[in-house]
């Protein structure tokens, strides 16, 4: 027996999409209606950006870590010298 017919198939799972910051779209690797994998990269982004801020973030975490140690080796030349004067 066969059954014959029309009708339409519709996903049984819908996930949205999109990125957490916004940047120029370099590589599409997957269309409308593609299957996908789990984890499978769908899309690249232009980093150059994203990237250089990074790395003025981290030279300015260095340049405060520098600053805290001159701040406690100051503290520390402080108390020393108020010791002596306490002492004295």
């Amino acid at each position: 027996v066969r059954v014959y017919g029309l009708g339409t198939v519709e996903a049984r799972i819908v996930s949205k999409i999109g990125f957490e910051v916004g940047a120029a779209l370099v590589e599409l690797a997957a269309d409308s209606n593609d299957r996908v994998a789990r984890g499978q990269v769908l899309a690249r982004l232009h980093t150059a950006e994203q990237e250089a801020r990074v790395a003025r973030a981290r030279a300015a975490l260095l340049a405060a870590g520098a600053g805290v140690g001159k701040a406690q080796a100051g503290v520390a030349r402080a108390g020393a010298v108020l010791a002596q004067r306490e002492t004295a």
